[in-house]
């Protein structure tokens, strides 16, 4: 039985991930400290106006962030963006789609054209005996309110 004392496989590999997180999270900090201090000492020797408006300007960005996002109410519900299947393709909204995959299909890909255009012309077809058929088997009402 393991106790809450003993070390087992699992908890020695959850010790060793956590070495090596922190082995690299360390080595990301000093090679940023590195770079960032190479940048500076040259900066300073070649152009110190550069490396003050380089500070200056970070600064200000991170000030105005910070003010921005601290005057910024936080929202009761988490708004979860917009839906595709919200969208009807019926309709208006159905033509720009379709226009708008015909003339990406078309433009991006010249080698596909033939295919394109004749699946267009397949697809109007197939539409075409759709509602054909849909006409033709419109069922009679038989009561005002076209119930059987």
């Amino acid at each position: 039985m393991s106790g809450s004392g003993e070390l087992t496989v699992t908890r020695i590999l959850e010790l060793l991930l956590a070495v090596v997180f922190i082995a690299l999270a360390l080595g990301g900090v000093a090679l940023t400290v590195f770079v960032v201090g190479g940048m500076a000492g040259f900066f300073w020797s070649e152009a110190p106006w550069l490396l003050v408006a380089l500070v200056l300007l970070i600064v200000g960005v991170g000030a105005y962030l910070f003010r921005a996002n601290a005057s910024r109410a936080p929202l009761p519900v988490p708004h979860r963006g917009p839906s595709m299947h919200a969208i009807s393709p019926a309709g208006g909204i159905g033509l720009v789609f379709v226009l708008g995959y015909l003339v990406m299909f078309m433009g991006g890909l010249p080698g596909f054209q033939p295919i394109v255009l004749g699946l267009v012309v397949l697809g109007a077809a197939l539409g075409a005996l759709m509602i054909a058929a849909r006409r033709r088997r419109k069922p009679s009402a038989s009561s005002l309110l076209g119930l059987r």
